[in-house]
């Protein structure tokens, strides 16, 4: 891979203003626990929301802010990943704009470490967009303050990357971004995905440099490499800090998004892979053969052919949007059979919809293709009136 170095005008503006506003923000707020290496977290701890006293695996928090709407930072149950350990997660908000962003965590790592390996497991709440496109976002952040401030994020649509503030350099890949990620996700009005609502394996290598061209620079995705960097320029310095959850340009949802992360793990000695056991992150087959028969005014009849999954599919996912054409987004309904009666509706309606498995591990396959019906007209069963006034001449 070769190194490229990104002089986007409008790439360094929008990173520079965030920086300034995460340095004042991150000064006044930040809180830091230490955590000595190798270190892991499954968050199995108590409930937590940003402002409270946190208590947990020596993590801190990394900014004091929330998003417009006042969205916090969670450790919650609702954001653990199933096919790990412990039985919660960190749950970080995005909310539509720039740096609209609940508080995010943080390690802060005893010693300084020239190279480590960082394992981790995310997913973006289904449906999740970037309007107008996806710019940048920092997933994970090293030393946000002081050099060599490295990200890990994504970088346009369909690349992911790493970036580092102390050289100016940019290490893409090549494609293996959102939109190949999120492939299972629906397409939008820009033709870009939408989230698929799954969770997904990431892990990362870094060697800082010592020369200005001898780091090394490494990234999985779902267990396939996508950046392979055997030149890195970092700024030949030493890792301290490392912030979980940060911003992007732009989110466009309409309300606050999450973004969960669990079972982290950060080792110094070598590669690390998935949950011990392999975990399921295997999402169920995309539901086919699905078909919607009106057989009223008021009811439509779903069926479909069920899905396959590696462990089990645990049901269904039924989602419905009115008018012809239109692109069921809204889950209307669960089902654990491969079937489902939609009852209640408005007759001489075009109904749309979509279908789409998942397992007990909280993995969603893709949606189905979309199918129509239309409710039939209200049957006209009552008789005209008497005829009256009749007379004989």
């Amino acid at each position: 891979m070769q190194t490229k170095s990104f002089s986007k005008s409008l790439l360094f503006a929008s990173l520079f203003i965030s920086f300034i506003v995460i340095a004042v923000l991150f000064v006044f707020h930040t809180t830091n626990a230490a955590v000595n290496l190798p270190w892991s977290t499954t968050y199995n701890c108590a409930d937590w929301t940003q402002g409270q006293t946190l208590n947990c695996d020596g993590l801190g928090t990394h900014g004091g802010w929330t998003t417009s709407n006042g969205s916090r930072e969670q450790i919650t149950a609702a954001a653990n990943y199933q096919g790990g350990s412990g039985g919660r997660g960190q749950r970080h908000w995005l909310g539509d704009g720039v740096n609209n962003i609940s508080g995010g965590m943080s390690a802060s790592f005893l010693s300084s470490q020239p190279e480590i390996w960082v394992r981790w497991y995310m997913r973006y709440e289904q449906g999740f967009e970037w309007n107008p496109y996806l710019m940048n976002q920092k997933i994970l952040y090293f030393d946000p303050i002081s050099f060599p401030r490295l990200i890990v994020g994504y970088y346009g649509q369909d690349r992911v990357w790493i970036y580092s503030y102390a050289s100016g350099q940019g290490y893409p890949s090549v494609g293996n971004g959102w939109n190949t990620i999120m492939a299972n996700g629906v397409t939008d009005a820009r033709g870009n995905k939408t989230s698929d609502g799954q969770w997904h394996l990431w892990e990362f290598h870094v060697k800082m440099d010592t020369n200005g061209s001898n780091g090394i620079l490494e990234l999985w995705i779902d267990q396939k490499k996508v950046i392979d960097a055997t030149n890195a320029n970092l700024g030949a310095t030493v890792l301290q800090y490392l912030a979980i959850g940060e911003n992007g340009f732009t989110p466009g949802n309409g309300r606050d998004m999450y973004v969960d992360y669990d079972d982290i793990v950060i080792s110094t000695t070598g590669p690390i892979g998935p949950v011990t056991g392999g975990g399921d992150a295997q999402a169920p087959s995309v539901p086919a053969g699905f078909s919607a028969q009106a057989i009223s005014s008021s009811q439509i009849n779903l069926s479909w052919t069920a899905s396959t999954d590696n462990v089990g599919v645990a049901g269904y996912r039924i989602y419905r949007c009115t008018g012809s054409g239109c692109i069921p987004s809204t889950q209307i309904a669960t089902s654990t059979t491969n079937s489902y009666s939609n009852i209640g509706l408005i007759a001489s309606t075009v109904y749309v919809y979509r279908v789409a498995a998942y397992d007990a591990a909280g993995n969603v396959s893709g949606q189905s293709s979309s199918v129509t019906a239309t409710t039939q007209v209200i049957a006209d069963i009552t008789p005209p009136a008497s005829p009256t006034g009749l007379t004989v001449q």
